[in-house]
């Protein structure tokens, strides 16, 4: 099960021990009733600051959390990462979300979505597609992977590792490109969630700031404001995104999905 990560970042109470007796009585009592296996918190105000880690990484009790121990932002990464990402690109390289997505993807020249501004995609009213499960185009009807698109080991055509022990083929990001353009545009101008434009922003964050692993709102904002001084200093912040992985193993939480081992990180 996915761990639950509560960050509190600002507040307003003048209370202190209070609060963290009443957050500590909610996260534990959540727990105890099966909610989520274990939990992160952490406090920051001013001169004040307050951590703590409850319970463990899953509901089989065997790894307790640990206050460096890393997780997976899941859903939140859209504006934990997409959204901020564009908000510094603002401030850094005058991105402007009036434009059109083909004004900074250029292989969506003549497309439908080309057409579509940034600022409606942002705002959900750009009439795309909500979601494609890409997931399940790399999986047999048997339940066994494509081999044809994700390998066990690493080579040259596959070299984007995908968990512990997958690698999934280079040129899939074109694939899912390619879906993308294929889509439908349906209600343009009404409120209708999708989450196909965030697989694009790191396209367009690599075009514009030149980062070649497209982590640049991770380095140029996360650095300052999410990551714990102590493992700042003991590994640098370079080793905060995907590498991680491979750096600290014993400290990142894992969990299943269809029985191929996957491995939770801030990227």
């Amino acid at each position: 099960m996915m761990l639950r990560i509560l960050f509190v970042l600002f507040i307003s109470l003048n209370s202190y021990s209070q609060i963290e007796k009443s957050i500590d009585s909610l996260i534990n009592s959540s727990i105890k009733l099966n909610a989520f296996p274990g939990a992160q918190l952490y406090i920051k105000k001013g001169n004040y600051e307050y951590k703590k880690s409850y319970g463990f990484h899953t509901y089989d009790s065997l790894t307790k959390v640990e206050d460096d121990h890393l997780f997976d932002l899941a859903s939140i990464t859209k504006s934990l990462a997409g959204t901020l990402a564009i908000m510094k690109m603002k401030d850094d390289y005058n991105f402007d979300i009036d434009k059109n997505l083909k004004y900074y993807l250029k292989d969506f020249n003549k497309t439908k979505q080309g057409e579509t501004s940034i600022k409606d995609l942002l705002s959900h009213t750009s009439g795309w597609r909500p979601y494609i499960s890409h997931q399940q185009y790399l999986v047999k009807g048997n339940g066994k992977l494509k081999k044809k698109f994700v390998k066990k080991s690493l080579s040259k055509k596959f070299s984007n590792q995908l968990s512990r022990s997958l690698y999934i083929k280079n040129n899939y990001y074109k694939v899912i490109k390619k879906r993308i353009k294929k889509t439908e545009l349906n209600n343009v101008g009404t409120y209708r969630y999708s989450g196909l434009f965030f697989c694009l922003i790191p396209e367009i964050t690599k075009n514009l700031s030149g980062e070649k692993s497209g982590f640049y709102s991770y380095f140029s904002i996360f650095r300052d404001f999410f990551i714990n001084q102590d493992v700042k200093k003991s590994l640098g912040f370079y080793d905060i995104t995907y590498r991680s992985v491979h750096l600290m193993q014993n400290q990142l939480a894992n969990f299943q999905i269809n029985n191929h081992k996957t491995w939770m990180n801030i990227n």
